[in-house]
């Protein structure tokens, strides 16, 4: 079994993913109550990396989230949801980093 193979297992097996009738591994569907406990999970992992951000973050760190902030505002007003959405994950993840919060 290749490690690949094994790893989407082991997902499955977490309920992470699922497999379909065809033995496909799949995304399983998202009910209402998970999508609402993993927005209040999200929401107080991200206040913390804001917060710890807000404390330890570097010029240059800082720099880019300004930089990542307009082109994400830049997107949305030009109605490029794509982008925007794009934007907004790099913006979440150097918010991360910037904070010193390299496993998030």
């Amino acid at each position: 079994m290749t490690p690949m193979r094994e790893a989407l297992l082991m997902l499955v097996s977490k309920d992470v993913l699922a497999l379909d009738s065809r033995g496909t591994v799949i995304v399983p569907f998202l009910s209402r109550k998970g999508l609402a406990e993993i927005h209040e999970v999200r929401v107080l992992l991200e206040g913390h990396a804001a917060a710890t951000a807000a404390l330890v973050a570097e010029p240059d760190a800082i720099a880019e989230l300004e930089s990542i902030h307009e082109s994400l505002t830049a997107a949305q007003e030009n109605g490029d949801f794509e982008l925007a959405v794009k934007m907004n994950t790099d913006f979440h993840l150097s918010l991360c980093r910037a904070a010193g919060l390299t496993i998030i």
